[in-house]
């Protein structure tokens, strides 16, 4: 592994512990609002989280797009190429849900339960998606580099 792949092996490894630890934030927000709290405290606070995660996500995918993931990483095999470019097609999509969920959920002025419902199943389905597409990357990192994506946080 090249200096320049260890750094950006290193930085998408660290960023998808982030995501995974935003997740669980989004995943426990969307938890039926806090009773003691008003609706709107509730969706101000849930729409700002969201918002935060969504700058972070831009940030990652960005990093993975302009000489990240498909440019600096080292495919086993054309199939593995593959993967990697239809990941990298998927940031728009993840991003695309991201502005639907926060536009159904700007839309909405009292609490509902069938749209919360509503918006919790669409939360519940982006969650689910970028578990699985970071898994997919990570996948394709061990099989690239199973002696240093393992322990990458333990590489100068």
């Amino acid at each position: 592994m090249t200096k320049n792949q260890t750094h950006v092996t290193r930085q998408i490894w660290f960023d998808h512990e982030n995501i995974k630890t935003a997740l669980d934030k989004l995943r426990k927000e969307m938890l039926p609002f806090d009773q003691t709290a008003s609706f709107a405290e509730w969706k101000m606070g849930f729409l700002h989280n969201i918002f935060e995660f969504k700058q972070q996500l831009q940030k990652h995918f960005t990093f993975e797009e302009e000489g990240g993931f498909t440019n600096n990483i080292t495919p086993v095999t054309a199939e593995d190429l593959q993967i990697a470019k239809r990941l990298e097609s998927e940031h728009d999509q993840i991003m695309e849900l991201i502005k639907f969920i926060t536009n159904e959920l700007n839309q909405i002025k009292k609490p509902s339960v069938k749209k919360l419902e509503s918006i919790k199943k669409w939360v519940e389905n982006l969650i689910l998606r970028i578990e699985r597409h970071e898994n997919a990357e990570d996948q394709l990192l061990r099989k690239a580099y199973p002696d240093e994506y393992g322990r990458i946080e333990e590489i100068p």
